[in-house]
């Protein structure tokens, strides 16, 4: 399929139209995502982690009408609990995990942040809470 499309693409730029007819825009044919190919998409290659299946996963696109051409990611082993995972989900949750990734990575580098904190309670009680434990300059 995708050869089919690449060739579409490149027939229609030489003859001059500059693009293809299909609506595939560069990229992966698997993911969808343009900072790779199709052989170096990595979740071709993704192990299933539940409960330490460990088991290859093969991307999928659904054929059933409510969710026709959605991609997502099957587990080949038979008798693994979570056999299925949509691709949008997994995608999703692989941003958040790098997000957490980054900050924590952040934290540890930068241990000693400037933080402004603004703080509303009454003279006494912030008088009695810090007693002795800080000094107003």
């Amino acid at each position: 399929m995708w050869f089919i499309q690449w060739l579409d693409c490149t027939i229609n730029y030489c003859l001059g139209s500059g693009g293809s007819s299909s609506s595939f825009t560069g990229g992966c044919f698997g993911c969808g995502e343009h900072d790779h190919w199709w052989r170096e998409c990595p979740w071709r290659t993704s192990n299933c982690i539940v409960d330490g299946c460990g088991a290859p996963k093969r991307l999928c696109s659904s054929k059933t009408e409510a969710t026709k051409g959605q991609k997502f990611l099957k587990c080949t082993n038979p008798i693994c609990k979570k056999s299925l995972t949509w691709l949008k989900d997994a995608m999703q949750e692989e941003k958040q995990n790098k997000r957490e990734e980054k900050t924590e990575d952040t934290l540890e580098k930068n241990p000693k942040m400037n933080v402004q904190m603004t703080l509303t309670m009454n003279l006494n009680d912030f008088c009695n809470k810090f007693k002795g434990k800080t000094t107003l300059g």
